[in-house]
């Protein structure tokens, strides 16, 4: 008797260890479904890395107008990425490539939390159930197939850390290299990298050196000799500012947002305090099992939002998977510690790793019920009421399908030679033929002398319109536009009226950002 009920209990124990496991290989499998099954509609912006790539496969090297050097994207990592599956698969279309080998980054991101939280809580259970919560999450997906760089980043910094806690500062260092050269904000896991070392190894410090810098040297001697300077047009173009915001706007944001995801759609900013209070009183009571770099977490997520509440950014929704991340790892881990601290009051202490220790199930239940609300919360303010696989993003980008006629359209009845300005020219660009004056900068020098627009010009903190000033000087062959990016500048300037002619409306599938429609004009 004594036998089986030894026997029952190690098949139970072995039941609540893989179960988790098992929950977060099938998360993997359904969030692979959604990548697999779902519509390509990459955002807009992704559409000019994508121009990057496949300029270089045209021959014409890594530019986005041919013969003119400027590098207007911020990710030369994910430029090599996608170059890189296009070599492999030179018979898919590249948005197709980015959208759905995403999947990798996306579960890479994954395995990431999975082996943070492995060694933050020395619990696989809590490891694979919070990343498995992570894959589930609509935002999240949403931001993946997008097609663009974010989960790359994510999953360097977060196996940067990971090898931080493990003590392998080499490559800890050679991850927040590549970070930076992924997304700017890396510059933070790489400080932090090289603070831990600083404290507590010194040790080889030419090797940990040339870790973290090889990747940006490397960028900058290429960039130097080919485009004249290793620092993105893009960062140009947006310190200018591109979108002079009100002071406080971004941080702002970033906290409604962080409040829905500790909170819910319903919750209010006191409620975000409350819960990051507790779990910072967690982490200064009980830090966890590594205690030479618990307050790597924190500190992140910390630096990422006075970054970005000092340079007050348009915060784009491919932004906020860099703040989740931080917000993610400080929440689990600070709410464990709390809940592990007052459990331990109440029935003893515990070893907190004890596999078996009904306390140690308390104490992670916590976090987990929060991030399992939360997760649950994304889906109800998804936009589209259909089923998962037929999962198809924002629907604003759905514009990306209406610029892509729009450029056909030029393609089909107007020269190679012409020229095209715009005030969005992702989708636009890449399917046309045409150079492309891009009216935000970003590819475009001549438009950093007219950013931004004069005031009473905008037409919203986060929408530029074309600048009339700015049509003038390119003079262009075509002007490609929606409705509420020219009111307020192009539609009203008597030099505009008299000098093009709207030949063309696109409908858009939606209505978005209080437009119907695409507009064509052409020089007449």
């Amino acid at each position: 008797m004594q036998e089986n009920r030894r026997s029952q209990r190690i098949a139970a124990t072995r039941l609540v260890q893989t179960a988790p496991v098992a929950f977060f290989v099938l998360c993997c499998v359904y969030a692979a479904n959604l990548h697999v099954n779902a519509a390509v509609i990459p955002y807009d912006d992704s559409y000019i890395t994508f121009r990057y790539v496949s300029n270089l496969f045209a021959g014409n090297g890594p530019v986005y107008n041919p013969g003119e050097r400027v590098f207007g994207s911020s990710t030369p990592i994910y430029i090599v990425w996608l170059s890189f599956l296009k070599a492999l698969m030179p018979n898919v279309e590249i948005p197709a490539l980015a959208v759905k080998f995403n999947i990798i980054l996306f579960l890479a991101t994954a395995f990431g939390f999975l082996f943070l939280f492995r060694k933050t809580l020395e619990s696989v259970t809590a490891g694979a159930l919070a990343a498995g919560l992570f894959l589930l999450r609509s935002d999240m997906v949403t931001v993946s197939l997008g097609g663009n760089e974010t989960f790359l980043f994510c999953a360097f910094v977060l196996f940067s850390f990971f090898c931080l806690m493990s003590e392998r500062y080499i490559l800890a260092g050679a991850l927040a290299g590549l970070s930076i050269m992924t997304r700017p904000e890396g510059v933070f896991c790489a400080l932090l990298v090289g603070f831990v070392w600083m404290l507590h190894d010194r040790k080889r410090p030419i090797p940990f050196l040339a870790s973290v810098i090889l990747p940006g040297a490397v960028w900058t001697a290429f960039a130097t000799v080919y485009y004249g300077t290793p620092i993105y047009h893009s960062l140009i173009a947006k310190s200018r500012p591109l979108y002079p915001l009100p002071p406080g706007y971004a941080l702002e944001y970033i906290l409604e947002r962080m409040t829905f995801w500790t909170a819910g759609p319903l919750g209010k900013m006191y409620e975000l305090g409350v819960v990051v209070l507790a779990a910072a009183v967690g982490l200064i009571l009980r830090k966890p099992p590594d205690r030479k770099t618990w307050f790597v977490i924190p500190l992140f997520l910390l630096l990422i939002l006075v970054f970005y509440g000092v340079s007050n950014p348009f915060v784009f929704a491919w932004y906020f998977p860099v703040i989740f991340i931080g917000w993610y790892l400080f929440l689990m881990t600070g709410l464990a510690c709390l809940a592990a601290e007052a459990v331990d009051s109440i029935f003893g202490r515990h070893k907190l790793c004890g596999p078996n220790s009904f306390t140690r199930t308390l104490s992670l239940a916590v976090p987990l019920l929060l991030l399992a609300a939360s997760s649950y919360s994304t889906w109800r303010e998804h936009d589209f009421k259909t089923p998962p696989l037929s999962f198809a993003g924002p629907r604003n980008e759905f514009r990306t399908q209406t610029y892509r006629d729009a450029a056909y359209f030029i393609n089909e009845v107007g020269n190679p030679s012409d020229t095209i300005a715009a005030p969005e020219v992702g989708a636009l660009g890449f399917y046309s033929r045409n150079h492309i004056f891009d009216a935000c900068g970003l590819v475009t020098p001549e438009a950093i002398p007219f950013l931004p627009p004069p005031y009473g010009k905008w037409v919203g903190p986060n929408r530029a319109s074309i600048s009339a000033d700015f049509a003038k000087a390119v003079n262009a062959d075509w002007i490609v536009t929606m409705e509420i990016f020219a009111v307020e500048s192009l539609i009203d300037d008597p030099w505009f009226r008299e000098n093009y002619v709207l030949v063309k409306v696109f409908p858009l599938k939606f209505k978005t950002f209080d437009s119907k429609g695409v507009l064509v004009y052409r020089h007449k």
